[in-house]
Formats: structure tokens, sequence, C-alpha cells
């Protein structure tokens, strides 16, 4: 399949299930955002040495694109995804986040105030800073769009608050 298609070249581009939708509407802005979320944790993976962090990222990154295949389908067209088997985010997936968020905690890694982002010169540091923010930004634009239920949401939030607590772990390491 060419990559060149020329299907957007009026401003839409394709959902899943046949579906169309503007490239300006919120549905694809959230899709935009945590696809950059995707990318942006590749780079922190890239500058991670700790296999569980690598690990863990490769988990989250999986579950991103199953969010974004939720993003991307209407809901008049969701009982269709789950017939197909498409992957989900559920409830166990966001109780992952909250657990790790909860052990970083009790190791008394806690909200302490605002950090300057990279003012460890950690390259980690600084890029996990930049996937929380890129994180809070595909939060907000999930809420915008019309999903089937809100879970999406809720991951993203977590994820959030797990990437703030892991940015600020990697610079206390440093």
């Amino acid at each position: 399949m060419a990559i060149i298609t020329k299907r957007g070249d009026e401003g839409t581009t394709d959902l899943l299930f046949g579906k169309k939708a503007a490239k300006t509407s919120a549905r694809i802005e959230c899709l935009g955002a945590v696809d950059e979320l995707n990318a942006q944790l590749g780079l922190a993976r890239v500058h991670s040495q700790e296999e569980s962090l690598t690990g863990w990222i490769d988990e989250v990154q999986k579950n991103l694109v199953n969010l974004m295949g939720v993003v991307a389908t209407e809901p008049a067209d969701f009982p269709k995804y789950i017939e197909k088997g498409y992957g989900l985010v559920n409830e166990s997936d966001i109780e992952q986040l909250e657990n790790l968020a909860a052990e970083h905690e009790k190791e008394g890694n806690t909200f302490r105030g605002w950090i300057r982002p990279g003012a460890d010169s950690s390259l980690l540091t600084a890029q996990l800073h930049i996937c929380r923010t890129v994180c809070r930004r595909a939060e907000r634009s999930c809420w915008a769009v019309e999903l089937d239920g809100k879970l999406p949401c809720l991951y993203l939030n977590r994820l959030a608050d797990l990437l703030w607590l892991l940015a600020s772990t990697a610079s206390s390491t440093n």
C-alpha cells in the first residue's frame, strides 16, 4: 500500500470502519497528540538505561496504539470495533498505572513542588517531562471527543501523573 494516497487532500482523514473526519476535528487532534506522545516515549526509551523502564514504555506504547484505535472509532461503530477483537484500554491498565505510582510514592517520591525540567542535565528526565506535557495535551483533547466511555481519558490522566513521578525519580538518581 502506498503511503501517498491523496485521500486527505480535501482536509479529511480516514477513521475506522470507512468513516472520515475533518483533520481539524477534536478526534483527529486527540489522535495526533497520542501519536506524538507515543513517539516521545520512544525517545525516552532510547535515553533509558533501565530495563524495567524500557519494558514499561513498551507496554504503554502498546496501550496507546489500542487507545488510538478506540479514539479512531465513532461511538456508533464501537460494537464493530469490539466484534473485530481490536485492543482496548481497560480498567486493569489504569490500575497498573496507579499501582506503579503508589510504588514510587512509597519510596518517598512524591510531589514536592514544581521542578525545572532539564535542570539536572539528564536527557531522560527532560524527555520524560516532555512526555508528561504531551500526555496532558492528549488528555485534554481526549475529553473533547465523543467516545464510548471515558477509560481512554482516565488512562491518559494517570499516565501523565506517573510520568511526572518517573521524571522526578530519574532526576533524583542522577
